[in-house]
C-alpha cells in the first residue's frame, strides 16, 4: 500500500475516533428543524439551509412577507427537501457503517466504505446547494435578508457564544465542582 493511502487511512481513523461520543453531558439543542445536515457531513450546509419547510412557520414566514405564488413555489420544492432528508439519514448510516468497518474489516472494505460515504456526502451537498439555489430564486433579495434575520433570531438562544466552557466558572456546570457540580448551564 502506498504511503499516501496509509496516511489518508490514518487521518480518517483518527477523525472517526475523535468524533465519537464522549462523556460530556447532553447540551440543550435547537429543535430538529434547525439541525440541518447529517452529522459529520462536513458540508457545513446546516447553517446555510433554512429550516425544513420554514415557509409554514409563522415566526419565520411572516417577516419574509411571502406571496401566495411564492408559497406554492416553495411547496413544490418539498419533494427536493424530502430527498435531502433521506440522503441525510443515509449519510449518517454510512458514517456509522464506516466507523464499524474501520474497527472490524480489512483495508479494502475500509476503502469501499469510505468511498460510499464520500459519494453520499457529495450527492447530499449537491442536492443541498440546488435546493438552496431554488429557494433563493423564489425570493427577492430583501426577502432573503429578512429570512436570514428571522432564522438568526430563532437560532440565537441555542448559540453558545459566551466562551464559558471550561472557563473560570468550572466548565459545563457553571459553578463549583465543574461538570457535575450543578449550577446554571452557560447556554
Amino acid at each position: 500500500m502506498s504511503r499516501r493511502i496509509v496516511s489518508a487511512l490514518a487521518l480518517v481513523v483518527l477523525a472517526a475516533c475523535a468524533s465519537s461520543g464522549g462523556d460530556e453531558p447532553q447540551r440543550d439543542t435547537p429543535p430538529p428543524s434547525y439541525r440541518r445536515g447529517a452529522p459529520g457531513s462536513g458540508a457545513g450546509m446546516e447553517m446555510l439551509l433554512p429550516p425544513s419547510r420554514w415557509w409554514h412557520d409563522p415566526q419565520i414566514a411572516e417577516p419574509v412577507n411571502l406571496t401566495n405564488d411564492q408559497i406554492v413555489a416553495l411547496d413544490k420544492l418539498g419533494a427536493d427537501e424530502d430527498d435531502i432528508e433521506k440522503l441525510e439519514r443515509d449519510t449518517m448510516l454510512a458514517v456509522r457503517d464506516f466507523r464499524r468497518t474501520v474497527g472490524e474489516s480489512p483495508s479494502a472494505d475500509i476503502l469501499a466504505a469510505g468511498r460510499r460515504t464520500r459519494e453520499l456526502r457529495d450527492t447530499l451537498f449537491d442536492k443541498q446547494v440546488a435546493f438552496l439555489a431554488a429557494q433563493r430564486e423564489v425570493l427577492s433579495v430583501e426577502q432573503w435578508k429578512r429570512l436570514q434575520d428571522a432564522i438568526e433570531a430563532q437560532r440565537a438562544p441555542f448559540r453558545r457564544n459566551d466562551g464559558m466552557r471550561g472557563g473560570a466558572r468550572g466548565g459545563w456546570g457553571g459553578g463549583r465542582g465543574g461538570r457535575g457540580g450543578g449550577g446554571r448551564r452557560p447556554f
